[in-house]
């Protein structure tokens, strides 16, 4: 949805059919991209763990039983 959001406001805020838009909307790519990469792979644990305590379900455990054929 922010992808839609942003592509769509900056088309409004500079006019969709110039250069300059296609400029504003991908330059910040080569900026954010790394960082959200790093950021995704540092967080995930988390978001795992976090999700694991909301719906009460143990990953390793359905990993153990998979390993084991049950």
């Amino acid at each position: 949805m922010v992808p839609i959001m942003n592509f769509f406001v900056t088309g409004l805020m500079i006019g969709f059919g110039t250069q300059e838009f296609v400029n504003a909307w991908l330059y910040p790519i080569i900026f954010v991209y790394p960082v959200g990469y790093v950021v995704s792979l540092l967080g995930e644990p988390i978001a795992m763990a976090v999700a694991s305590f909301v719906t009460r379900f143990d990953p390793t455990k359905a990993q153990r039983e998979e390993s084991v054929g049950v």
